[in-house]
């Protein structure tokens, strides 16, 4: 095999396996496809029948706000959370997310510092994603009781 057709059958497997690992994801449901399927999402304020924090707003591009609507068909998928919340002592809380819809599962379960003024925070993403379908609502809290501030990221899908 000469140089040129080293390069060119090297070239066309880089670009074979680079189109695989980008087409992949999307084929899959993995990962949005465009940008309008991004969603963050924060609460108004409302509680969940549990009383936990409920996670019902949808901030859009231009800053608005909207309430969060999953469309029949589709199910929002979680790729991440932040929170904060103050008036703690030093160490660590549990912060975590439940659905409730039929019933209540909690399905993710994350650590976050306090600091010794008091004030504490964390984030996580989860690779495989938190799936949500319509009718769910997605609930918050801290296993000390207090109550969290929430940023939830994700993506709407189809729901195959």
């Amino acid at each position: 095999m000469n140089h040129f057709s080293r390069m060119t059958t090297l070239l066309c497997f880089g670009v074979g396996v680079a189109l695989l690992a980008v087409t992949t994801p999307a084929q899959a449901g993995l990962a949005p496809s465009k940008a309008s399927q991004l969603v963050t999402l924060n609460a108004s304020g409302a509680t969940c029948t549990s009383g936990l924090v409920k996670v019902d707003t949808q901030v859009k591009g231009d800053g608005t706000t909207t309430a969060l609507t999953i469309p029949a068909g589709m199910v929002l998928v979680i790729t991440g959370a932040e929170w904060d919340t103050g008036g703690g002592a030093g160490g660590v809380d549990t912060f975590f997310i439940n659905l409730e819809g039929a019933g209540t599962a909690t399905v993710h379960v994350a650590a976050g510092a306090v600091g010794s003024s008091g004030l504490e925070g964390g984030g996580s993403s989860f690779s495989s994603g938190i799936v949500v379908k319509p009718g769910t609502n997605i609930c918050v809290g801290l296993n000390s009781g207090k109550v969290p501030i929430p940023i939830i990221h994700g993506f709407l899908a189809k729901d195959k």
